[in-house]
């Protein structure tokens, strides 16, 4: 970063994102080594790979029954419409990822009293490790939907000789050898495509769930500290009101920018993947319906429930977000302005005015992170 010393949450953060392929931050550039540099270049181009998938996609659809409604596969076109454009913003906009990671080093490196690091314990080791429980979930399911029926298909046919046509699942690209009854050179390539396609699905996935529940309790924690200092202030100490109204106003513009800017980074994907998100639950529940394959069923009841669970937790953190700001206001509210000189009053009342609309992550009014959007 900017900063010299970039705080541990910070690191830990940035190198979860380098691990997905989704960091585009440069003020903290990556390592020098070849797979590094291999990695960046990826990262760079990875839009255009999403792009390459989302056309492949509803060029396969084609070759599908009913474009795919029935069979599970018509779901894969919006998916990786949303990478595409999921990617697209993360990478033409990281300017706003670098100054929002700046701004929450400098309050985290500024934030370093044991009950400051306490709340932040509390809350971001928790995330972590649901972090790492979901994305075990998810690597399991994914396992066991791409690779074990790949395996299976070998073994019976070369082992075995005892299947007559390959094992296919629902994939972004399986229309293409849905009719095709021979292990090829065709098989295996639009194999091996596919799954490429199918783990940038499940990264993905994973990177915005960690970057957005991440950030926002990074920012969360940051507005709870503020509101204890704000409940902690001495009104004993006469001959220092006035340097401590002065120290919470320095503060509360310091936490007004830093939510600016996670609205400015998360505001439109987090739109983006509202809207994807109800359509991706609704072909799932109609694919689980309509099908009578009882694998497929448990697949997509799999799949149902990690989007779901998934949104879930975005829209509980967004509300947590908008109570806790909430709560600061109701804090600057319960100070005894009264015994403030007429300075600290008209400082006191800006601050309140500031304050008096919650923080709702959102995009120009609409597509709210909060249970309320949630529940609609």
């Amino acid at each position: 970063m900017k900063t010299v010393l970039v705080h541990e949450d910070i690191a830990k953060f940035i190198h979860f994102m380098k691990a997905r392929t989704m960091w585009y931050g440069t003020t903290v550039p990556w390592d020098d080594s070849l797979f590094d540099r291999f990695r960046k270049s990826y990262t760079d181009l990875k839009w255009l790979f999403c792009l390459l998938f989302f056309f492949m996609c509803g060029f396969s659809l084609s070759f599908a029954d009913n474009f795919g409604l029935f069979d599970g596969t018509f779901i894969y076109w919006p998916i990786c419409f949303m990478m595409t454009l999921l990617t697209s913003i993360a990478k033409f906009t990281a300017r706003k990822q670098d100054v929002l990671m700046t701004s929450l080093n400098d309050h985290f490196l500024r934030n370093t009293e044991p009950w400051m690091r306490s709340i932040k314990d509390d809350y971001i080791k928790s995330l972590w490790k649901f972090i790492h429980f979901f994305s075990s979930y998810q690597l399991l399911v994914s396992i066991l939907y791409m690779v074990v029926p790949f395996v299976a298909d070998l073994i019976l046919h070369y082992g075995f000789d005892y299947l007559e046509s390959p094992i296919s699942m629902p994939t972004p690209l399986s229309p293409i050898i849905k009719y095709n009854n021979a292990w090829n050179v065709k098989h295996f390539a639009v194999t091996v495509v596919n799954l490429w396609a199918f783990v940038e699905v499940v990264l993905i996935v994973q990177w915005f769930i960690a970057n957005f529940s991440l950030t926002t309790v990074f920012v969360l924690t940051e507005l709870i500290i503020f509101k204890h200092q704000v409940k902690s202030l001495n009104f004993e100490d006469e001959d220092n009101w006035e340097q401590q109204v002065k120290n919470i106003v320095d503060k509360h513009n310091q936490m007004i920018r830093l939510c600016k800017d996670l609205k400015d980074y998360l505001g439109l994907s987090s739109a983006l993947v509202c809207f994807f998100t109800s359509l991706v639950l609704t072909f799932t529940t109609f694919t689980m319906y309509a099908s009578s394959d009882i694998t497929l069923r448990l697949s997509y009841g799999c799949g149902f429930s990690l989007y779901f669970s998934s949104a879930l937790l975005n829209s509980y953190l967004g509300q947590k977000l908008e109570n806790e700001s909430d709560e600061v206001f109701k804090a600057l509210y319960g100070l005894r302005w009264y015994r403030f000189k007429p300075e600290a009053r008209k400082s006191l009342n800006m601050m309140m005015r500031q304050a008096r609309d919650p923080l709702i992550i959102d995009f120009h009014g609409r597509y709210k992170m909060n249970l309320s959007n949630f529940i609609s």
